[in-house]
């Protein structure tokens, strides 16, 4: 039976080899040594167990390996002061742009020029629906590697984004290219201001439609191609997927100026008929209006469409602004910034995107969304599908509201026999499928406003039109 050698530990055989590099060598040829790249590896899993470290550099006779155990050690305790300053540089930067966002006064949101200029600094709701209010969705971009951090968060999304703001998987879709998908399906009518210019101060949509995956017409994944008048302007890039369609419904608004003081003007074209996919909701939370904006007396017409109108199957997923949005004139004003929350698994920091809102304080046609003109709408509505009964006159309010109502239906009658039809509709409370021309026009002055007035609505081109 031969006898085996003794199993002798990794730490002997390095002080072996540190014994045989310090004692110079007597015979011709030189003792095996260790190779650079070995004592790297070792040495990288040395530092990282100090206690072991410290011991061993304490035991090491002077001599080139001590010197490298030092030195590794030493730029690791550098390396972790770095961590330390970061991580405390970013709590405060955190507290400061998140925790306690800055109050701005609503007259510092408008420039000399009149021109819709959003603040850099986010405010809290200060009880008037002008004011910028900070929501409460936030978008999480992505975890912040150790080397990019900043304690500008704009600074530190322009170190992975550069000028884009959302991951550049592929650098010929930029803005314009999502832009140009929701004009081509139809979706969105979209101005800059001032016009053809790269870095617009402002700009509007128009929400025409929401395209459901189930009305694509084709696979999901499979290109379409722009018409030739988008084709010839886009960087390289002439098709498009449902995906990139849903992307666009992101990527098209992340654009900023200089002055990162970007806005955009949204509202619905409220002629149109709206199928929301699920999705959109999770638009809405981050970029759609919110009840803290709307104005005391478009909040009375909300209040009343709420109780009083029955959603379809498809519609009673969504929030009841949603709907409430997309069937009167609402419009709100959008702007966006980067900032920081802690990742609570991590322990690190996580770029983020922060919206705030606020109510269009231009806009001063509240009538179009009013109590009075939603009574009217849910009036014109048939029973059966989207007509709640109504609630008891017991409350004084109700009951002036819907005595209102009747007088201003009343007052449209050009004839003994429409004003009687009338009298007779509001005592059976019967919707009528069929309306005199009088109703007609009434209903067309509400619902269509932003179809006949969309440029005329920005008071950029000319005034009001349904004085």
């Amino acid at each position: 039976m031969t006898s085996q050698s003794p199993i002798v530990s990794w730490n002997a055989l390095f002080q072996k080899e540190i014994d045989q590099l310090d004692q110079p060598s007597t015979s011709q040829t030189p003792p095996e040594q260790l190779s650079p790249n070995d004592l790297q590896v070792w040495l990288a899993g040395l530092i990282n167990h100090p206690q072991l470290c410290q011991s061993l550099r304490d035991s090491l006779p002077e001599g080139q390996p001590k010197k490298l155990l030092t030195q590794a050690c030493s730029q690791e305790a550098e390396r972790e002061i770095i961590v330390q300053n970061q991580k405390t540089l970013f709590q405060k930067s955190l507290s400061q742009t998140v925790s306690t966002p800055k109050l701005v006064p609503s007259t510092d949101l408008t420039s000399k020029s009149n021109e819709p200029v959003v603040s850099q600094n986010f405010s809290q709701n200060s009880g008037s629906a002008f004011n910028w209010i900070l929501k409460d969705s936030y978008q999480s971009i992505l975890t912040i590697e150790d080397g990019f951090y900043d304690s500008n968060p704009r600074l530190c999304a322009a170190k992975f984004f550069g000028s884009w703001h959302y991951k550049p998987w592929d650098k010929s879709k930029d803005p314009a290219y999502y832009q140009s998908i929701l004009i081509e399906t139809g979706s969105v009518k979209i101005k800059h201001f001032p016009e053809n210019s790269p870095v617009p101060n402002y700009s509007t949509c128009t929400i025409l439609k929401v395209i459901h995956p189930a009305n694509w017409g084709q696979d999901l994944s499979a290109p379409k191609k722009f018409q030739a008048k988008f084709g010839q302007s886009l960087p390289s890039t002439t098709t498009f997927t449902y995906w990139d369609y849903h992307q666009a419904w992101m990527n098209a608004f992340l654009i900023q100026n200089p002055s990162n003081c970007h806005t955009w003007l949204f509202f619905f074209q409220t002629v149109s008929k709206f199928h929301f996919p699920r999705w959109f909701a999770q638009w809405w939370s981050w970029m759609g209006a919110i009840l803290k904006i709307l104005p005391s007396e478009i909040n009375q017409g909300y209040t009343t469409f709420k109780a009083r109108y029955k959603p379809t199957t498809e519609e009673d997923i969504f929030h009841p602004l949603i709907l409430f949005a997309s069937k009167f004139f609402v419009p709100w004003v959008l702007s966006w910034d980067y900032g920081y929350k802690t990742d609570q698994l991590l322990q690190g920091p996580v770029l983020i995107r922060k919206f705030k809102i606020r109510w269009w304080s231009k806009f001063q046609k509240h009538q179009k969304a009013s109590l009075e003109a939603v009574e009217q709408w849910l009036f014109k509505q048939p029973k059966e599908q989207r007509q709640l009964p109504p609630t008891s006159a017991q409350n004084p309010t109700t009951f002036l509201a819907q005595k209102s109502n009747a007088q201003s239906l009343l007052a449209q009658a050009k004839s003994e026999e429409e004003y009687f039809t009338i009298m007779q509709q509001l005592l059976s409370n019967k919707s009528s499928t069929s309306k005199t021309p009088s109703q007609a026009s009434s209903s067309s002055d509400v619902v269509s406003l932003g179809n006949d007035n969309e440029d005329d609505c920005f008071e950029i081109l000319s005034a009001l039109k349904h004085q």
